[in-house]
């Protein structure tokens, strides 16, 4: 647990460590303020009582005989100005260290959401392909938010409470000595004792809990994710069911975790009670070492210390509770953010051109969590302008062999080259700027048309004809003129308010408005009809020779307008030729 926090102190940015420094002044000062506010209930509520008993008390008289202070009718006015004055400052300063704690707090959990996430975005696309989404999902929304308000604001609480709990302990012994040793040794073998016994149950809980987020976003996912076949199916009671079973395991070890949280402060109110009386009681009729005048502020400087005392007690174990209870999700979370740091490479950034060719030489490769090789020795020349299709049955490895020339792959075995230089980590982003791709499924945003192919540009005056001239290519026009809004409409989440062809043309036109060197279709034309499909591929075939095309068709005709076509079986090459040649005879 010591080495989470210390790595959660080094990811902390200067800001955050300077607020915490803060926190730990205001600590300090709000504890000195609480001893003192304390220590003045015995000289207000005897002065109150008798007035002049003032002088008894050596210090104030030090300090009165000071500023020439003799009236003693001045004097209480002055003692209980300090004691409501220092008691409204003790109140703000502890607010004030609530709120920059808070602040710290959640600071420091958007410093590792937004370190999560950048790791989980730049991710190796092979792994991606083993990551369960929901994991991650659930590590960023509801895993994170449990860090901050169940671990890290509890830490700063409990370090708080700690530290205020010793001071107070401290200045009281040496009030009273024995009767401070009593109290404080009650109270922290009480809590003790219920840490051991719950310990055990709180590591439990976390490791349930923590397993249980990744499910609960897992339920939801699947529910709502494939609407449309729990409609038809009317799947509706198993995913509640399944849903439910889930959501109510996580709420009741959350719940558990309160109960152990809380239970304690109850034992440690009826067992303070009991002891005030007690002490009383002993005072007065026992030993009789206190006179009744003196009791009553003794007595309530007892009860004013000890309602100080326990809910810091309380809240240090409420603190400890909350962290022991949910250490098992900020270790996940550290484990992902420290990825972030050890995949971040420092290369030398190269410029990529392509000019002449792209080529694969002796390339092979299998998957991580695979024991066979998807592709195997293949040697491929693409010339710059040409216009290649993949074809193959299903696992032949078209698509990975798609995602090599893309350098969204690493071959396991030989190279990749442009124009004689091999993909590698410091040439790899310039490539991919030279690349554009549209899948089978794309992904939509839930904005407009423009927003949608524009893809992060401006919506100026200018690109907006550079997006409407993509979007004629790709035959949108076609769809809109239905439509008032025209680019402007929006397509709702997913592009929900779209067909699946009419999504498929959105992410042509964003693929054609990007003028890549290198455009990749990954059956990307498969909703559309014969008829559309052939003028939508007549428009990108006869793009200028700058554009070199690389498709895998859903129907074999699409590929009519290739220069090459390469036949894939069981991850190699079967053949290679022209259209005619590969399907032409076929």
């Amino acid at each position: 647990m010591k080495e989470l926090f210390l790595n959660l102190w080094l990811w902390s940015n200067k800001n955050d460590k300077y607020k915490f420094i803060m926190v730990l002044v205001l600590t300090i000062a709000s504890s000195f303020l609480e001893v003192i506010s304390i220590g003045m209930v015995i000289p207000l509520i005897t002065v109150l009582i008798n007035p002049e008993a003032v002088i008894n008390f050596s210090i104030l008289k030090d300090i009165f005989n000071f500023f020439r202070l003799t009236n003693t009718e001045e004097i209480i006015h002055i003692i209980v100005l300090a004691f409501i004055v220092i008691t409204i400052i003790s109140a703000a300063i502890r607010i004030l260290s609530i709120k920059v704690s808070a602040e710290f707090a959640f600071a420091l959990g958007n410093d590792l959401s937004v370190r999560a996430y950048q790791n989980i975005l730049r991710r190796p696309y092979v792994n991606h392909k083993d990551v369960n989404s929901s994991a991650d999902v659930s590590k960023l929304v509801s895993k994170i938010n449990t860090i901050i308000q169940s671990l890290i604001f509890p830490s700063i609480m409990l370090m708080s409470a700690i530290f205020m709990f010793f001071v107070i302990v401290i200045v009281f012994l040496f009030v009273n000595f024995l009767m401070t040793l009593v109290v404080v040794a009650g109270i922290v073998c009480i809590y003790l004792m219920v840490t051991q016994f719950f310990k055990k149950k709180l590591k439990n809980n976390s490791e349930v809990i923590n397993s249980m987020y990744d499910e609960h976003v897992k339920a939801i996912q699947e529910g709502v994710g494939n609407i449309q076949d729990t409609i038809l199916n009317n799947s509706f009671e198993y995913f509640i069911n399944l849903y439910k079973g889930i959501d109510r395991k996580l709420r009741m070890r959350q719940a558990s975790n309160i109960v152990i949280s809380q239970a304690p402060k109850y034992i440690i109110e009826s067992a303070s009670i009991i002891f005030l009386i007690a002490f009383a009681y002993y005072l007065v009729f026992l030993s009789q070492s206190v006179s009744k005048e003196m009791l009553l502020p003794i007595f309530l400087t007892i009860a004013i210390a000890m309602q100080r005392i326990l809910p810091i007690a309380q809240q240090a174990y409420r603190s400890w509770a909350s962290i022991s209870g949910n250490k098992k999700s900020l270790q996940e979370v550290m484990n992902l953010v420290k990825e972030v740091g050890d995949s971040v490479e420092i290369v030398e950034k190269q410029d990529i051109v392509f000019n002449n060719n792209i080529e694969l030489v002796n390339v092979s490769f299998k998957y991580p969590s695979s024991d066979y090789f998807s592709l195997q020795n293949i040697n491929l020349k693409i010339k710059k302008g040409q216009r290649v299709g993949f074809i193959g049955g299903t696992g032949g490895g078209k698509s990975t062999i798609i995602d090599l020339i893309m350098g969204l792959l690493v071959p396991s075995k030989g190279e990749i080259k442009v124009d004689g230089v091999t993909l590698e980590v410091g040439n790899i982003d310039s490539w991919y700027k030279r690349i554009s791709h549209t899948p089978q499924s794309v992904f939509l945003l839930d904005g407009t048309i423009y927003e949608n192919i524009a893809t992060g540009n401006p919506i100026t005056f200018k690109n907006k004809l550079k997006i409407e001239n993509a979007g004629k290519l790709a035959c949108i026009d076609e769809f809109l003129i239905s439509k008032p809004q025209g680019y402007n409409l929006n397509i709702g989440e997913r592009g929900s308010k779209l067909s699946g062809g009419q999504r498929q043309r959105v992410g042509l036109a964003r693929c054609i408005y990007k003028k890549s060197n290198l455009i990749v279709l990954d059956e990307a034309t498969s909703a559309l009809d014969n008829k559309l499909e052939k003028k939508l591929m007549s428009n990108i075939y006869n793009l200028d020779k700058g554009h070199t095309i690389l498709i895998i068709a859903h129907r074999l005709n699409t590929l009519i307008g290739c220069d090459q076509v390469v036949e894939l079986s069981n991850g190699r090459i079967k053949r290679t030729g022209t259209y005619n040649d590969i399907i032409g005879k076929e």
